[in-house]
């Protein structure tokens, strides 16, 4: 199953790293800077996983999670922000985000995340008996 991964961030040395990480672990990935970009990639593509950023132009990133799961409630999302508190993680959690990752981070809790990440799709589609594309 290849799964495919919309990384909504602002910040070109955030996107590549995140980008480098999926790569390695064999999972495509397409990048956008905006919510808007963002929203319309999500009506004509079928995303598996998302990084999101909190602080993005014109909506930020709690209010894109709300938007993208109301839309794609199976999508597997993590909050990223380089402004982390305990009340963001907290709302992104209540938001339906997977997990929470403040920037920087670390290529190990990158790549922690990213496998649970995979492994949360590929359990869903075992049990529903179908495979995301």
């Amino acid at each position: 199953m290849t799964l495919r991964t919309l990384i909504v961030d602002d910040e070109p040395g955030v996107v590549g790293s995140i980008a480098k990480v999926l790569e390695q672990e064999g999972l495509a990935c397409d990048h956008c800077a905006s919510a808007h970009e963002a929203l319309e990639r999500l009506e004509r593509q079928p995303y598996d996983l998302s990084f999101v950023d909190l602080m993005l132009p014109e909506i930020d990133g709690l209010e894109l999670i709300r938007r993208f799961l109301a839309g794609r409630p199976s999508l597997v999302i993590v909050l990223t922000t380089g402004y982390a508190t305990r009340d963001s993680a907290i709302q992104s959690l209540n938001a339906g985000a997977f997990d929470y990752l403040p920037k920087p981070f670390a290529y190990e809790e990158l790549l922690g995340i990213v496998c649970r990440m995979r492994d949360r799709c590929e359990a869903r589609s075992a049990s529903d008996g179908t495979a995301e594309v």
